[in-house]
């Protein structure tokens, strides 16, 4: 499956502001992220996750496209977030989890956009993701501009647009505190 999404980084005043127009109750969801020792699959731009949301487990092998919104999703089905058997892949291990707390902003005509806190490692980021059809990705493109537009009339703006995506950071992160401890 192709999965179409665009992305911007937030500061933790303008995940604020954002959040209090959500229209749903806050959703829980872990990402247990799974990599060779040497981050093989990271440096390929490849995630390997199994993901825990409501009791229940999904795995999804991803394959990203540089510079581009879209990537491919292969999903399949997990006992538990330890149970790796779909990536049918020798040498993965245990990397860390990720956990989001995801709010609904807006959904219709085949956008949904979505507010994210995600905590891992030692770290908190804020996200906003918008997720769309290929054929509407202006309309995914105007929606983004609004919520610039919301933000920079509060006197914020995004920390980064066109951001990386969840496992990415992940990863990032656990390389930068694998070379400052060693």
């Amino acid at each position: 499956m192709l999965e179409f999404e665009k992305k911007a980084l937030l500061s933790a005043e303008a995940y604020a502001l954002l959040r209090r127009s959500a229209v749903s109750e806050l959703q829980m969801q872990t990402n247990y992220y799974y990599d060779t020792e040497d981050f093989l699959l990271h440096r390929l731009d490849v995630t390997c996750r199994v993901r825990e949301k409501e009791g229940k487990c999904v795995a999804a092998l991803k394959l990203y496209r540089q510079g581009s919104d879209c990537c491919v999703e292969h999903c399949g089905a997990a006992e538990n977030p330890y149970d790796i058997r779909f990536f049918n892949c020798g040498g993965l291990c245990l990397q860390g989890t990720l956990t989001t707390e995801r709010l609904l902003l807006y959904r219709g005509e085949g956008v949904t956009a979505v507010l994210d806190r995600s905590t891992y490692l030692d770290r908190t980021d804020y996200e906003l993701e918008l997720e769309y059809t290929p054929e509407i990705e202006r309309r995914a493109d105007a929606l983004l501009r609004h919520y610039e537009d919301d933000l920079r009339r509060c006197g914020l703006r995004f920390a980064s647009s066109g951001g990386r995506h969840k496992s990415a950071r992940f990863f990032e992160r656990k390389q930068e505190l694998l070379w400052k401890w060693g």
